[in-house]
């Protein structure tokens, strides 16, 4: 029987836990790489929501509070803002007056706002006061 060096089997051992760490570090920087993806997309969803609630200019917003990066990966990945806006959940209520549409928030002193995203009046008791 042939005796097996004991740097043969050390080099042995070496090569399997070098391979075994490169897949740990692929893994990793995949995982970290879909955790900061995530991250902006719910960024961008909550200032998107911010932004139609307290009708501000979401394109002003996002260049103030997000970084270059997280803008690059908005303007490559555009099911961000498909996906906001395919929500089930309904944020704003519709109300057609004169044959315009006009959506509005259901609250005391909410806002309304015409088609293109402007305000245009306020909700208060139960109606739409257009100004």
């Amino acid at each position: 029987m042939k005796k097996l060096k004991l740097n043969t089997i050390h080099e042995i051992f070496v090569e399997s836990i070098q391979g075994l760490d490169n897949e740990l570090t692929n893994k990793l920087k995949e995982l970290k790489s879909e955790y900061t993806q995530i991250v902006v997309e719910e960024k961008v969803k909550l200032l998107m929501m911010v932004c139609q609630g307290e009708g501000l200019d979401f394109n002003e917003i996002k260049t103030k509070y997000l970084k270059s990066k997280e803008i690059a990966s908005i303007s490559n990945n555009n099911e961000i803002t498909q996906d906001s806006n395919t929500s089930d959940e309904n944020i704003m209520d519709i109300m057609e007056i004169d044959g315009n549409k006009y959506y509005y928030e259901s609250k005391e002193k909410g806002i309304v706002y015409d088609m293109s995203s402007k305000p245009v009046g306020i909700y208060k008791n139960g109606s739409i006061i257009l100004s």
